[in-house]
């Protein structure tokens, strides 16, 4: 008998056992992302959160050591994350891309910021936006 339970999608069992690697594989199913409504990427986002959460919460019981605590950090990163929702559809399907690249260690760096010769501070991420000669801040 295993020691953990799995998930299964489309009839097929995912041997994965760490969350984050689950969090990748149940989002790369959505392939037509850039083409859903507002609506449907929230209900997305939620679904895939509570997906997660119920096999962790269920791995949790007969979890022990390592594996208890990591699956007890991840729970924690599900409540933080579910708090926040964006309030456009860009917004959102930004947010579902910054989990892919965190289910595979590639989401953006926190804590950079602009700077400029006199050392005054300008609010900012320097990995989602640049600012041109004109200081004008564009994103990308």
């Amino acid at each position: 008998m295993e020691n953990h339970y799995n998930i299964t999608i489309n009839g097929y069992m995912v041997k994965e056992t760490d969350p984050k690697n689950l969090l990748g594989i149940i989002l790369e199913l959505f392939d037509d992302l850039k083409f859903r409504s507002y609506e449907n990427l929230k209900e997305i986002n939620k679904g895939v959160l509570e997906i997660l959460k119920n096999y962790c919460k269920k791995n949790h019981e007969i979890a022990i050591g390592k594996r208890k605590a990591q699956l007890s950090r991840f729970l924690k990163w599900i409540e933080k994350t579910s708090r926040y929702n964006p309030k456009s559809r860009e917004g959102m399907l930004k947010k579902i891309f910054e989990l892919m690249l965190y289910s595979r260690e590639l989401s953006t760096l926190s804590g950079f910021g602009f700077t400029n010769g006199l050392k005054d501070r300008i609010v900012g991420n320097a990995e989602k936006q640049r600012i041109t000669r004109d200081k004008n801040i564009n994103y990308y």
